[in-house]
C-alpha cells in the first residue's frame, strides 16, 4: 500500500510540475524589475521544459508547447524587461531546432517569435529572409510573415535606430535574391509597418520608405532575367496597391520624402515592362498581371504629383492589347519621369 501511494505521489507530481513551472513565471510575468536569480531559474525550467516539447517529432506535443509559449506572451500582461528575458532563454534553447529541425517544428518556433516582440528577436525573424544554398523558400515564406505580425506588435520605443536599420537591411538583403513572390510580399509590408508607424524615428520611417523603392527596383531586376516571371509580376502588382494605401495614409513631410523617393521606381515599372516585353507575354498570367501593375503604377504616380505634372500617355492600353511599338510610344514619356 505504501508503495502504491509512493508511485501515486511522484506520478501526480510528474503531471504537475510543468504546470507549476508555468504557474510560477505567470506570477511575475508582468515585473518591471531585472529578474531575480529565482525567478531566472523558474524562467529557464519553464523554457528548457517547452524547447523539448518543440523538438518533438510528436505534432501535438509541438503545438501545445507552443500555445503554452504564446499564452505566456499575449495574455498575462508580459513586460519588455520579461520579454528580454524570455527571448535570451528561448533563443539558446532552441537555436539548434530553428536550422536542424524538420519543417514543421521551424514555424512553430516562428510563430512563437512573432509573440516575443523584442528587438532582438525582431532582427532574429529578420535573419531568416536571407537565402543560401540550404534556405527553403517556404521558410522564408513564414519567417516573412511572421516578422510583419511582430512589428506591429513590437512598441516602437524598445527598437532602437541601429536595430531597425539592421533588420531594414536583411530584409533588403534577402529581396535581392528572393523570388517568392509571397515572402517579396509580407517583406515589402514590413517595411511599410515601420514607414507608416507614426512612433517610428523620422529618419528611421525615411529609411524604410527608400529600401521599399530598393526592394522594388530589386523585384524589377529580378524578373527580367526571369523565365518564369510570373510569381515576380504578381508581386509588384501587389507591391503597388500597398505604396497606394501607404501614401493615402501619410501627410505632410512624409508624404513629400515619399515623393521623392517612390516616384521614379514607378517609372522603372514601365520601362521594364519594355524590356521584358517578350518573356511577360510568353506567359498569359504574367502578362496580365504586369499589365495590372503598370496601370496600378501611372495610377498612383499621378495620385502623387497631380494629373498636370505627370505624363498624359497610358502604356497600359498598348500593353493589354499586345501591341509593342505602341507600348514603346506610350512608354517614352515616363523614361525621365522622377
Amino acid at each position: 500500500m505504501h508503495s502504491f501511494l509512493s508511485i501515486l505521489m511522484f506520478t501526480t507530481a510528474l503531471l504537475l510540475t510543468p504546470m507549476a513551472s508555468a504557474q510560477k513565471v505567470t506570477d511575475f510575468a508582468n515585473t518591471r524589475n531585472p529578474l531575480t536569480a529565482q525567478q531566472s531559474r523558474a524562467l529557464e525550467a519553464f523554457v528548457s521544459k517547452g524547447a523539448e516539447g518543440l523538438e518533438s517529432e510528436n505534432p501535438t506535443e509541438v503545438m501545445d508547447a507552443r500555445d503554452e509559449f504564446i499564452d505566456l506572451l499575449t495574455r498575462h500582461g508580459a513586460t519588455p524587461v520579461f520579454r528580454e528575458a524570455f527571448f535570451k532563454s528561448f533563443e539558446s534553447n532552441v537555436r539548434s531546432a530553428m536550422t536542424d529541425g524538420n519543417v514543421f517544428n521551424q514555424y512553430n518556433i516562428f510563430r512563437i517569435l512573432a509573440y516575443v516582440r523584442t528587438a532582438d528577436s525582431n532582427q532574429l525573424l529578420a535573419q531568416q529572409l536571407l537565402s543560401d544554398e540550404s534556405s527553403n523558400p517556404s521558410d522564408r515564406v513564414f519567417a516573412s510573415s511572421m516578422l510583419n505580425i511582430s512589428l506591429h506588435g513590437t512598441d516602437p520605443s524598445i527598437i532602437r535606430p541601429r536595430q531597425y536599420t539592421s533588420i531594414i537591411r536583411s530584409i533588403l538583403t534577402g529581396s535581392e535574391e528572393e523570388t517568392d513572390w509571397i515572402a517579396l510580399q509580407h517583406e515589402f509590408e514590413s517595411l511599410v509597418t515601420i514607414s507608416a508607424n507614426p512612433k517610428v524615428p523620422v529618419e528611421t520611417r525615411g529609411a524604410a520608405i527608400q529600401a521599399q523603392a530598393t526592394l522594388l527596383e530589386n523585384t524589377l531586376k529580378q524578373l527580367k532575367k526571369s523565365d518564369r516571371p510570373e510569381g515576380l509580376a504578381r508581386a509588384i502588382s501587389s507591391i503597388i496597391l500597398m505604396l497606394r494605401t501607404e501614401f493615402i495614409g501619410l501627410d505632410g513631410a512624409a508624404r513629400r520624402d515619399f515623393k521623392t523617393k517612390i516616384t521614379g521606381s514607378l517609372a522603372t515599372i514601365v520601362s521594364t515592362g519594355k524590356d521584358a516585353w517578350t518573356s511577360l507575354h510568353a506567359d498569359p498570367k504574367a502578362r496580365v498581371a504586369y499589365g495590372n501593375a503598370i496601370q496600378q503604377a501611372t495610377v498612383l504616380a499621378r495620385l502623387i504629383v497631380g494629373e498636370s505634372s505627370a505624363p498624359a500617355t497610358n502604356p497600359a492600353d498598348a500593353w493589354k492589347a499586345g501591341q509593342e511599338s505602341a507600348y514603346d510610344t506610350a512608354a517614352a514619356p515616363w523614361a525621365n519621369f522622377k
